[in-house]
């Protein structure tokens, strides 16, 4: 019994403004957080293999999409309902949250740029279908194609690192009236 009253009395030390309690349940949010991602991503991995029988736009772009999602976005998640549980310095408060910002905005940047590449390639395969498309497809249409690409990965980065500057609290308004 008294192990049992010196472990109650160490969950209530405190150490960076957070009990040794409310510790150890942002710990636990953490590590449930990315186990279930884990698992959701393994079952989706799965049934990816059976989607690649189907034959839908928005299935196959979902898959690509669920492709392009970074291994660190599973940390980031557990690291935001982890500092949710806990109260953290400022100075520490103000690095999660620049870490959860960055990463989500790559993400998206990643998930846009992935699924541009994907209606490119698409729109470009309907008009490759017909005997004309075909004849036609080839270094005159790739030329266009790989410039549409570029520019509009240049706008989806520009978009991300202004939605990841303006959520660090930074005034963009110069930046964006300069672009």
């Amino acid at each position: 019994m008294n192990a049992f009253n010196t472990l109650l009395e160490n969950l209530d030390q405190v150490f960076l403004g957070n009990t040794t309690s409310q510790w150890l349940r942002a710990a636990a949010a953490f590590l449930v957080v990315i186990l279930f991602f884990t698992f959701l991503r393994r079952v989706l991995e799965r049934k990816r293999a059976r989607w690649k029988d189907i034959d839908n736009p928005a299935v196959e772009l979902a898959a690509l999409l669920l492709a392009n999602t970074r291994r660190y976005i599973r940390v980031i998640l557990g690291l935001y309902f982890a500092g949710k549980i806990l109260t953290l310095p400022p100075a520490i408060a103000r690095t999660f949250d620049m870490v959860i910002v960055v990463g989500i905005a790559i993400q998206l940047a990643t998930w846009a740029t992935a699924a541009l590449r994907y209606k490119i390639q698409h729109r470009q395969g309907d008009g490759a279908s017909g005997a004309a498309g075909a004849a036609g497809e080839g270094p005159s249409t790739r030329a266009p194609i790989g410039l549409l690409m570029f520019v509009g990965q240049l706008i989806i980065w520009l978009l991300a690192g202004l939605f990841a500057l303006d959520n660090l609290g930074i005034n963009i308004t110069a930046l964006v009236a300069g672009l």
